[in-house]
């Protein structure tokens, strides 16, 4: 079963590919979910073989999800390796956003005033494209830290940053070599009452 955000993923590149607007309307024909079929690309669907390569591209998307979250478990170890080298016992990073925007707002260390053991230079991995292969690259500590924060938010909470958005903290435990999310919804609520009089009472 291919989930909602593969299929509007895949309609997306498709309406980009072939000069169409984003379809607003969505047709409700599928047992397992609503998924979002155009009517106005129904026939060029068809003949340009939609179904083949609807399947093709959410089988890529799949290899490549697999593929991006081993990347985050090795650097979620070279990380905890390199900050165990460095005699940094714990980092927390704090997160917050709302409005269709969010970003980390501060990495901490301990000991403090121990930042610039971030700078570090590692060998970090990553998952291609093209090909879904794992590959190395020499990049800051701090920016693995981060990537790997943002990659934990999208598979736990994806779109934490919309609407009234979220806000938290990760913690990065050296010595039990753990990572902790902590994380914050925000909601907004109503609370809806009504009230009638007649002229006598």
């Amino acid at each position: 079963m291919l989930n909602k955000t593969i299929v509007r993923t895949f309609l997306s590149l498709f309406c980009l590919r072939h000069g169409f607007q984003r379809p607003a309307r969505f047709i409700s024909d599928n047992e397992c979910g609503y998924v979002p079929v155009p009517e106005q690309l129904r026939e060029l669907a068809m003949t340009e073989n939609f179904e083949r390569s609807f399947a093709e591209h959410a089988e890529r998307l799949l290899r490549h999800e697999r593929a991006c979250n081993e990347a985050s478990a090795q650097n979620r170890r070279i990380i905890f390796e390199t900050l165990s080298v460095s005699r940094i016992t714990a980092v927390t990073v704090s997160f917050d956003g709302e409005g269709d925007s969010g970003q980390i707002e501060e990495i901490a260390v301990v000991p403090e005033g121990e930042d610039s053991r971030l700078d570090v230079l590692v060998d970090a991995v990553t998952a291609r494209w093209t090909d879904c292969e794992i590959v190395s690259e020499r990049t800051p500590l701090r920016d693995v830290i981060e990537q790997v924060c943002y990659a934990a938010l999208a598979e736990t909470n994806g779109g934490w940053e919309n609407n009234e958005g979220a806000f938290g903290d990760f913690r990065f435990d050296v010595a039990n070599r753990t990572l902790t999310l902590e994380f914050n919804g925000r909601y907004m609520s109503t609370e809806y009452s009504e009230h009638s009089w007649t002229e006598e009472a």
